[in-house]
Protein backbone atom coordinates (compact mmCIF):
# COMPACT_ATOMS: atom_id res chain seq x y z
CA UNK A 1 0.00 0.00 0.00
CA UNK A 2 1.16 3.50 -0.75
CA UNK A 3 1.05 6.61 1.58
CA UNK A 4 -1.76 8.41 -0.54
CA UNK A 5 -4.15 5.16 0.25
CA UNK A 6 -2.82 4.66 4.09
CA UNK A 7 -4.04 8.46 4.24
CA UNK A 8 -7.54 7.47 2.29
CA UNK A 9 -8.21 5.15 4.89
CA UNK A 10 -7.36 6.87 7.87
CA UNK A 11 -9.90 9.46 6.77
CA UNK A 12 -12.36 7.31 5.90
CA UNK A 13 -11.98 5.74 9.25
CA UNK A 14 -12.01 8.50 10.76
CA UNK A 15 -14.86 9.84 9.01
CA UNK A 16 -16.78 6.59 9.89
CA UNK A 17 -16.21 6.58 13.17
CA UNK A 18 -17.30 10.37 13.61
CA UNK A 19 -20.36 9.30 12.21
CA UNK A 20 -21.10 6.14 14.68
CA UNK A 21 -19.86 8.72 17.14
CA UNK A 22 -23.10 11.30 16.25
CA UNK A 23 -25.46 8.62 15.88
CA UNK A 24 -25.14 7.25 19.15
CA UNK A 25 -24.95 10.83 20.77
CA UNK A 26 -28.36 11.57 19.11
CA UNK A 27 -29.52 8.38 20.46
CA UNK A 28 -28.81 8.67 23.73
CA UNK A 29 -30.07 12.74 23.60
CA UNK A 30 -33.55 11.07 22.30
CA UNK A 31 -33.66 8.85 24.98
CA UNK A 32 -33.06 11.32 27.96
CA UNK A 33 -35.49 13.89 26.59
CA UNK A 34 -38.08 10.64 26.55
CA UNK A 35 -37.08 10.17 30.22
CA UNK A 36 -38.43 13.33 31.68
CA UNK A 37 -40.98 14.33 34.02
CA UNK A 38 -43.06 17.71 34.60
CA UNK A 39 -43.47 19.17 37.94
CA UNK A 40 -46.08 21.80 37.94
CA UNK A 41 -45.06 24.25 40.93
CA UNK A 42 -48.14 26.37 42.41
CA UNK A 43 -46.78 28.43 45.16
CA UNK A 44 -50.06 30.32 46.84
CA UNK A 45 -49.63 33.85 47.12
CA UNK A 46 -49.28 35.22 50.61
CA UNK A 47 -50.80 38.43 52.03
CA UNK A 48 -48.24 39.36 54.32
CA UNK A 49 -47.93 42.65 56.59
CA UNK A 50 -45.24 44.26 54.44
CA UNK A 51 -47.37 44.24 51.31
CA UNK A 52 -49.84 46.27 53.59
CA UNK A 53 -47.13 48.83 54.68
CA UNK A 54 -46.13 48.64 51.09
CA UNK A 55 -42.70 47.54 51.45
CA UNK A 56 -42.65 44.62 48.79
CA UNK A 57 -38.60 45.50 48.21
CA UNK A 58 -37.91 43.74 51.12
CA UNK A 59 -39.87 40.60 50.44
CA UNK A 60 -38.87 40.42 47.11
CA UNK A 61 -35.04 40.38 48.44
CA UNK A 62 -36.14 37.76 50.36
CA UNK A 63 -38.00 35.64 47.84
CA UNK A 64 -34.63 36.03 45.46
CA UNK A 65 -32.79 34.89 47.60
CA UNK A 66 -34.91 32.08 48.12
CA UNK A 67 -34.66 30.93 44.68
CA UNK A 68 -30.94 31.57 44.12
CA UNK A 69 -30.03 28.94 47.49
CA UNK A 70 -32.25 26.87 45.44
CA UNK A 71 -30.88 26.69 42.66
CA UNK A 72 -27.26 26.87 43.61
CA UNK A 73 -28.65 23.21 45.54
CA UNK A 74 -30.08 22.03 41.87
CA UNK A 75 -26.70 22.49 40.68
CA UNK A 76 -25.84 19.26 43.09
CA UNK A 77 -27.16 17.62 39.35
CA UNK A 78 -24.46 18.66 37.49
CA UNK A 79 -21.65 15.80 36.81
CA UNK A 80 -17.99 16.87 35.25
CA UNK A 81 -17.16 13.69 34.33
CA UNK A 82 -16.21 12.73 30.92
CA UNK A 83 -18.69 10.70 30.11
CA UNK A 84 -21.08 13.83 30.68
CA UNK A 85 -18.49 15.77 28.39
CA UNK A 86 -18.33 13.47 25.55
CA UNK A 87 -22.36 12.25 25.47
CA UNK A 88 -24.45 15.12 27.40
CA UNK A 89 -25.88 15.29 31.28
CA UNK A 90 -29.31 15.95 32.07
CA UNK A 91 -30.25 19.00 32.30
CA UNK A 92 -33.25 20.95 34.34
CA UNK A 93 -35.76 22.62 32.37
CA UNK A 94 -37.79 25.60 34.12
CA UNK A 95 -40.79 26.50 32.69
CA UNK A 96 -43.51 29.27 32.35
CA UNK A 97 -46.77 28.02 30.39
CA UNK A 98 -49.83 30.59 29.38
CA UNK A 99 -52.53 28.09 28.92
CA UNK A 100 -56.16 29.33 28.94
CA UNK A 101 -55.91 32.16 30.39
CA UNK A 102 -53.64 30.58 33.16
CA UNK A 103 -50.27 31.07 34.00
CA UNK A 104 -48.37 27.59 35.07
CA UNK A 105 -44.58 27.16 36.70
CA UNK A 106 -43.23 23.69 35.70
CA UNK A 107 -39.86 22.02 36.89
CA UNK A 108 -39.06 19.73 34.12
CA UNK A 109 -36.41 16.78 35.37
CA UNK A 110 -35.04 13.71 34.50
CA UNK A 111 -36.55 10.63 36.48
CA UNK A 112 -34.05 9.61 38.25
CA UNK A 113 -33.82 13.04 39.96
CA UNK A 114 -37.69 13.78 40.62
CA UNK A 115 -37.64 12.91 44.23
CA UNK A 116 -34.34 15.14 44.57
CA UNK A 117 -35.61 17.64 43.08
CA UNK A 118 -39.71 17.92 44.86
CA UNK A 119 -37.37 17.66 48.03
CA UNK A 120 -35.01 20.73 47.12
CA UNK A 121 -38.23 23.12 46.19
CA UNK A 122 -39.74 21.85 49.40
CA UNK A 123 -37.17 22.44 51.29
CA UNK A 124 -37.16 26.21 50.35
CA UNK A 125 -40.87 26.90 49.90
CA UNK A 126 -42.91 24.87 52.40
CA UNK A 127 -45.87 25.35 51.00
CA UNK A 128 -45.60 24.57 47.21
CA UNK A 129 -47.73 22.06 45.76
CA UNK A 130 -45.86 20.05 43.49
CA UNK A 131 -47.92 17.68 40.63
CA UNK A 132 -46.57 15.17 38.31
CA UNK A 133 -48.40 16.06 35.32
CA UNK A 134 -48.57 15.95 31.41
CA UNK A 135 -46.69 17.92 28.84
CA UNK A 136 -49.03 20.67 27.87
CA UNK A 137 -49.62 20.67 24.46
CA UNK A 138 -49.86 24.61 23.43
CA UNK A 139 -50.05 24.03 19.93
CA UNK A 140 -53.33 21.84 20.15
CA UNK A 141 -55.64 22.74 17.45
CA UNK A 142 -53.71 25.17 15.78
CA UNK A 143 -52.76 25.74 12.16
CA UNK A 144 -50.68 29.12 12.62
CA UNK A 145 -48.42 29.89 15.08
CA UNK A 146 -48.34 34.07 15.61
Amino acid sequence: MTLDQIIILLFIGLFLSFGVFLYVKRRIDFRRSMNMVFLRVLIPKKDSEQDERKETTRDFKEQISLMEQLLASLKSLHSGGIKSKLFGQDYISLEYVAHKQEIYFYVVVPKKAKNLVEKQISAFYSDAVIDETEEIDIFRDKKVVK
